[in-house]
């Protein structure tokens, strides 16, 4: 490894992240707000949910029976949630709204994380598979895909079987979901992906350039 490329990764394991507070403006807020960003976050959460779906079937065919099915599920929950809500918000503008001090906020539906009410708001209408499937990652995602134990003794502790052919259908679900944004939304986002895929070639070029392994 040359000396560059050494200073470089010391300096990468030393830096961690940070986080910055900063306080969005109005017209801001609602530009971040806007359905195409709601879209960028459900896929990259779909990706991470995949991700945890191809590990799950790798642990299967080891016999490691500690799969991250569970996780799978909290980020599908995560994932179709937004794609949900950046539907709606595309439906109606007025789901983000002013507050008594003036300030912007989510509203109504977009404060919820019931999928299968998301749904109904949108007007998607669930197959049987697709409702278990929202009812399975809605609990997961405040239950059993967090935390061990549910919040008090009164309420169930939940078993599950699931297949792998939960991790197929996550697919076509979304894809499905996905068609109900608007024609110019999806094409924008296509767009920004093209964009960003771009932008992650060149910082491989950069990298390999000092002699690092990028980042994944």
């Amino acid at each position: 490894m040359n000396p560059r490329s050494a200073q470089f990764d010391r300096r990468r394991r030393r830096f961690i992240g940070k986080l910055g507070n900063s306080v969005l403006p109005a017209t801001d807020f609602s530009s971040f707000a806007h359905p195409i960003f709601w879209l960028h976050k459900a896929r990259e959460l779909r990706r991470a949910a995949m991700v945890l779906a191809d590990q799950s079937l790798r642990d299967w065919e080891s016999k490691n029976f500690s799969a991250p099915v569970d996780q799978f599920f909290l980020l599908a929950a995560f994932s179709l949630e937004n794609l949900l809500k950046g539907v709606a918000l595309s439906r109606d503008p007025a789901l983000i709204g002013i507050d008594k001090r003036g300030h912007y906020t989510l509203k109504g539906i977009l404060r919820s994380h019931d999928l299968v009410e998301l749904s109904r708001i949108v007007g998607l209408v669930l197959s049987r598979e697709e409702l278990m499937f929202c009812r399975l990652a809605g609990e997961a995602s405040v239950y059993w895909g967090r935390y061990p134990v549910p919040c008090s003794s009164s309420e169930p502790i939940r078993g599950r079987a699931v297949t792998s052919s939960a991790f197929e259908f996550f697919g076509e679900f979304f894809v499905r979901t996905e068609q109900m944004y608007p024609q110019d939304c999806l094409a924008q986002a296509a767009i920004t992906d093209q964009s960003n895929a771009e932008a992650r070639e060149r910082y491989r070029e950069n990298m390999r350039d000092v002699g690092a392994e990028p980042l994944r």
